[in-house]
């Protein structure tokens, strides 16, 4: 299988190649390029980063193999965005990326001392988490209702919001809470009345829900992390890119 899997890359490669117009090569759940200048064209040695979404998959995949391993010892680069749900510690630790972007509680439950192979580099603008709700109210009650996120690893739209209905409510956990796919149909659940209260930053629209209580100042969704055996120049490079994507 893994010959396979060789050959198959091998052939890619050397399509790329001959073929520039085909610089980068979007599959299911990553993208391919061919790294630039690369120093040893024949050497089969892949880049691989882990991003959450497919959002900037393109762009990123442009940048690496255009300008931060423009003539590497990388051959290519592959970007991966596979829902951090279907991805297990043995994707991991078989793929060892070397930069993800990614919340850290969910890279800390796969590398508990993730510290010491990751670096950080940057996150997302710092945001304020408040749970919303169209209605009048100062504070929570137990028969009210909540939509939170099915994603037991996210942590603004599950794990934060759920401990401070959870202290509001004197340590009870909330008999009557709706769970959505993402944060769309959790507006939406919010909206049709589905549900009562629904956890949200101020990155979205915040002035049309009658209350607001905030549940926690300056919490970063994903962040970058780099591979600490990256060679100085190419982390620095990586730095100066995911600060413009």
């Amino acid at each position: 299988m893994k010959i396979a899997a060789f050959i198959a890359s091998a052939l890619f490669l050397s399509h790329l190649s001959h073929n520039k117009t085909s610089a980068i090569r979007q599959l299911a759940n990553h993208t391919e390029c061919l790294v630039s200048g690369a120093v040893n064209r024949s050497l089969y040695l892949p880049f691989k980063a882990y991003v959450v979404n497919n959002t900037a998959s393109h762009g990123l995949s442009e940048a690496l193999c255009s300008d931060v391993l423009f003539g590497s010892r990388y051959s290519h680069a592959v970007v991966n965005w596979k829902h951090k749900s279907l991805v297990s510690s043995i994707d991991m630790l078989s793929n060892n990326y070397h930069i993800l972007y990614i919340d850290e509680a969910h890279l800390r439950s796969h590398f508990p001392d993730y510290a010491t192979k990751y670096a950080v580099l940057s996150g997302e603008k710092e945001e304020d988490l408040f749970l919303v709700s169209i209605q009048h109210s100062d504070s929570i009650r137990f028969n009210t209702s909540y939509g939170l996120l099915s994603d037991p690893l996210n942590y603004t739209g599950n794990i934060r919001p759920s401990m401070f209905i959870s202290n509001q409510l004197g340590r009870q956990a909330p008999p009557n809470v709706t769970y959505y796919s993402n944060v769309d149909s959790m507006i939406r659940g919010l909206e049709s009345g589905e549900v009562d209260y629904i956890p949200l930053t101020n990155r979205y629209d915040l002035s049309i829900y009658n209350t607001k209580l905030l549940i926690e100042k300056n919490v970063n969704y994903h962040q970058w992390y780099v591979s600490r055996e990256l060679s100085p120049t190419i982390i620095e490079d990586v730095k100066n890119m995911v600060s413009s994507l």
